[in-house]
């Protein structure tokens, strides 16, 4: 009885809910339902779509014990789940078979789980705390050490995995953070170096594998060469271009339906969105999304603390990022990496990580400032 009195919202922490960013995100969800549904129908019939309403439904639920929980106890005890964490992705490496050269997944059943998808919470909740620990000082060698140490640990687990698309998404996070905490711009061209050098390494010793290095290369030759990956975008920038101004329409397009372009319910979901819904379908997406980064920007601004502030910049920087390289992979601008489209893409790991982030945003905004009770 004490534990269902304390999962419940009190009214005035409900009227501090960001309802616009709650109404677009829900709107983005639904929408990547109706593009699931049309690509996979077909075939599957309701599979993917009942798996995929599962999890949102699923995530819904989490969300609203999150926001019943003042987001600085997350904080306060994130150092466990960190660490589970990192202990999930040292079993994947170790105990778990390679799916598509990889080893990101933990099979629960029927259930595929993604540990790796996780680490954007964990590594964020966990620079949340020790910057808040700090007082926000990250500019002297100690402080800035600590963060590192704590960025690097999962994201080499990531890398030899390999999960690249993955690594890329904790990066930005965590530069997305360092730079709102007004880290010194010597540090971080220092830091910029480091990575070169790092990814230089990686290169070199089959820290990346084969598959990886040639989406790299074929992404810079790709006019040369429709094999392949390449292939693969030709056949993406062709569907959004058969999609016009207006889309061939909900479950109309030919050659979405004729499954000219492989993980089109995944990866290449935004292939889907330019075939049937047309230009104008895609210009309203991004403007949606532009609205959801706004309100999340808007609540890290507001927010009572830094730490606060830094759950929403890292999950703004990991969602920006995630939305410009799926779009800019899907259209040949970007390298192909396996990252999905936020809301949109089919998955349930991703789903479940993107709405837990919503709902920290969330906590942070209608906790923003004092409440009486």
């Amino acid at each position: 009885m004490l534990i269902i009195q304390k999962l419940k919202l009190n009214f005035k922490l409900i009227r501090e809910l960001d309802f616009i960013l709650i109404f677009f995100v829900m709107i983005l969800s639904v929408f990547g339902l109706m593009n699931i549904y049309s690509v996979t129908n077909r075939k599957n019939g309701y599979y993917f779509f009942n798996h995929q309403m599962i999890w949102i439904l699923i995530s819904i639920f989490i969300v609203y014990i999150i926001l019943c929980i003042d987001y600085s106890k997350f904080i306060c005890y994130i150092d466990f789940a960190y660490w589970f964490n990192v202990v999930l992705l040292v079993y994947t490496y170790f105990f778990t078979s390679p799916i598509n050269g990889a080893k990101v997944w933990i099979q629960l059943g029927s259930v595929a789980v993604e540990p790796g998808e996780f680490c954007k919470l964990t590594i964020t909740l966990m620079l949340a705390k020790k910057i808040q620990e700090m007082n926000g000082e990250i500019n002297n060698f100690k402080n800035l050490c600590t963060l590192f140490i704590y960025s690097i640990i999962p994201t080499i687990l990531i890398l030899i995995a390999p999960d690249l698309g993955l690594v890329l998404i904790v990066f930005f996070t965590v530069l997305s953070i360092l730079f709102i905490c007004k880290l010194d711009l010597k540090m971080m061209l220092s830091g910029l170096l480091a990575l070169v050098v790092i990814v230089t390494v990686a290169w070199n010793f089959g820290l990346i594998k084969e598959y990886q290095k040639q989406r790299l290369t074929s992404f810079i030759s790709q006019d040369s060469d429709l094999s392949g990956t390449n292939l693969q975008v030709s056949q993406s920038k062709i569907a959004i271009g058969s999609g016009g101004l207006m889309g061939q329409g909900f479950n109309k397009s030919t050659y979405i339906q004729g499954d000219f372009i492989p993980e089109s319910h995944t990866d290449f979901i935004f292939a889907v969105v330019g075939s049937e819904w047309g230009l104008s379908g895609t210009v309203a997406l991004l403007a949606v999304y532009a609205i959801v980064m706004v309100r999340i920007i808007k609540i890290g601004k507001n927010s009572k603390d830094i730490s606060g502030t830094v759950v929403c910049v890292g999950s703004f920087g990991a969602l920006v990022f995630s939305i410009l390289q799926n779009i800019g992979m899907t259209v040949g601008i970007m390298p192909i990496t396996g990252i999905t489209l936020p809301f949109i893409s089919y998955g349930g790991s991703s789903a479940l990580c993107n709405f837990v982030a919503i709902g920290l945003i969330l906590n942070v905004g209608m906790r923003r400032k004092k409440i009486n009770f």
